[in-house]
């Protein structure tokens, strides 16, 4: 996968691991990722100061502009049962007192809000994107465009969700950073993405879903994300292969935007063929989930 092998160590340090050393990756949409050398994880070069926020707009879930979706909500059944699922795997691992305080960061329409709430916990929602707050907004859920905004006046966290979202984040690790000040210990955090050294990502190299700048800005490893989870001040108990179910609709949005003529003709066939509410499920062992608990600061080693 690498485009080569000189090694630069006049960067900044990785988010991951912290330490310096980065070869090229490879090259895909105009875009250059490079390769930590030492956990493996990768990221644009250069990393954008800021996140890309002006790119999920409407057509981002409506459209499969960028990488997106091609009707996110036209999903709405599909997404339910992947925000259960979700949930279903936090449960063994969740604080005793009830009710809990969920905060899903990159929340979207809102669906894991709603999954959560119908639980009886008490939620908060996190996303950049004014049309999909709006969405979460009109089911009833309160909805910030910032996490620090989310967080504001002392409020206390039991479970902090970050399904998809870190690798879209110019910055991380001060993402989970920002959430486990606010946790108690023994709270629960959640993390859902994507393994660049799974076998799928390295027998695609660049032309791997995933691989999708300006959008996606990290292409983590599992070992990677998960030391970045324990430097934020949480245990790891969990950092797997995962599953979800995914439409139809959705991998040939995903094939018309990575794969060019051929992936805009399985495009057309789906939505002429009314195929595209097909539920598929997704396990090609790429996509990874992490579960983590907050630490005692107290018995924190130094880092």
């Amino acid at each position: 996968m690498s485009a080569g092998r000189t090694t630069s160590i006049c960067q900044t340090a990785c988010d991951c691991c912290t330490r310096y050393g980065f070869v090229p990756l490879f090259e895909t949409g105009g875009h250059r990722y490079e390769r930590c050398v030492h956990c493996g994880s990768g990221r644009l070069d250069p990393i954008p100061a800021a996140d890309p926020i002006e790119l999920y707009d409407a057509d981002y879930f409506e459209g499969a502009a960028h990488g997106g979706y091609l009707d996110y909500d036209a999903d709405a059944a599909l997404h339910r049962r992947n925000a259960e699922a979700r949930l279903d795997r936090l449960t063994p691992y969740l604080p005793r007192h009830r009710p809990l305080h969920l905060l899903d960061v990159g929340c979207a329409s809102g669906y894991t809000l709603d999954a959560a709430r119908h639980r009886g916990w008490t939620v908060t929602g996190v996303d950049p994107s004014d049309f999909a707050r709006e969405r979460a907004a009109g089911r009833g859920h309160e909805v910030f465009a910032e996490l620090p905004a989310a967080l504001a006046d002392g409020r206390r966290i039991d479970v902090a969700c970050f399904f998809q979202v870190l690798e879209h984040l110019a910055h991380p690790a001060d993402a989970l950073r920002r959430a486990a000040a606010s946790m108690e210990p023994g709270s629960v955090l959640a993390v859902e993405t994507w393994d660049l050294a799974s076998r799928v990502a390295r027998l695609f190299g660049r032309r791997w879903q995933q691989a999708n700048p300006p959008s996606v800005i990290h292409l983590f490893t599992l070992t990677g994300i998960c030391r970045m989870v324990e430097r934020a001040g949480f245990d790891v108990i969990v950092g797997e292969p995962t599953a979800k179910l995914v439409s139809a609709g959705l991998i040939a949005g995903v094939a018309a935007h990575r794969w060019g003529a051929v992936g805009a003709t399985a495009r057309t066939v789906a939505e002429r063929t009314h195929l595209s509410s097909l539920v598929v499920p997704y396990r090609l062992g790429d996509l990874v989930t992490i579960i983590a608990t907050r630490q005692d600061a107290a018995a924190r080693p130094s880092r």
